[in-house]
Parts: C-alpha cells; sequence; structure tokens
C-alpha cells in the first residue's frame, strides 16, 4: 500500500515511470518497448528496432525451459488480498 499511496501522491512523478504489463512485454516485446522508449522521450528508430529483433531472433523464449509453480492455495488468496490495490491500480488480471 505504500508504493501506490506514494505513486498517488506523485512521487516520483509519473513522466519518471513507466509500467507495462509482463504478458505485454512477452507477448510484443518490440511494441512494449516502443511504448515505453515514446513514453521518455526516446527516440525508437529502424536502428533500435532492429537490434531488438536481433536480441530477440538469437535469443528465442522457447530455448530456455518455463518457469512453473505449485502453489499453495492459502498462500495464493493472501497474495491476492496483500497485492489488490496494486492489481487494481495497474489494471493486472488475476492468473
Amino acid at each position: 500500500d505504500y508504493v501506490i499511496d506514494q505513486m498517488q501522491a506523485g512521487m516520483p512523478p509519473p513522466r519518471q515511470i513507466h509500467n507495462l504489463l509482463y504478458r505485454d512485454l512477452v507477448g510484443d516485446p518490440i511494441a512494449a518497448m516502443e511504448q515505453m522508449y515514446r513514453h521518455f522521450g526516446i527516440d525508437f528508430n529502424e536502428a533500435s528496432r532492429r537490434g531488438m529483433q536481433d536480441y530477440l531472433t538469437r535469443h528465442p523464449r522457447d530455448a530456455r525451459p518455463t518457469h512453473k509453480l505449485d502453489l499453495d492455495p492459502t498462500a495464493v488468496a493472501h497474495a491476492r488480498q496483500a497485492y489488490h490495490r496494486y492489481q487494481e491500480r495497474f489494471g493486472i488480471p488475476s492468473e
């Protein structure tokens, strides 16, 4: 709650923070980075796009094992309660 309270008070200023959903980063990393560059006023040029695409091509996500968690339902319920404001503020769906 403290972090959300600080953000709602404008600390740090919103222009200094860019929030994105992990699923958006994984789903379309180039678009996510382009959005972040735009937020911070950084030129996202063709060289930037090519460099990122080259990296993604050389390091595909499916080349490494996925992470799987087996969480206790009680722990999940507690986490949902603890992070409710955070999820609500950033539109993060429960999975």
